[in-house]
């Protein structure tokens, strides 16, 4: 019997399916000029949402590219002057 976690997991997996399909489809719509400005690949649009997040390499945002390592919070936290 699957654990309330797994059905959770399994569950969300399932929703984002549903919802890369239906990006899919309404991007498929769209021109080929349009999904070149957008940044998105028809052949990999039309390979379905296996092939998400449907951009090549070098069409992908710098957002979508981990370009600096993660910070701890601790490094994060600013430092205050103190007040004398």
């Amino acid at each position: 019997m699957a654990t309330a976690s797994e059905f959770f997991t399994r569950l969300t997996a399932v929703f984002e399916t549903v919802g890369r399909e239906r990006a899919r489809r309404e991007l498929l719509n769209l021109s080929d000029r349009y999904l070149e400005d957008l940044g998105f690949s028809r052949a990999l649009l039309q390979e379905g949402a296996e092939a998400w997040p449907w951009r090549t390499e070098e069409d992908r945002p710098a957002y979508l590219t981990p370009a600096q390592p993660v910070h701890t919070a601790q490094e994060q936290t600013p430092t205050l002057a103190r007040v004398a």
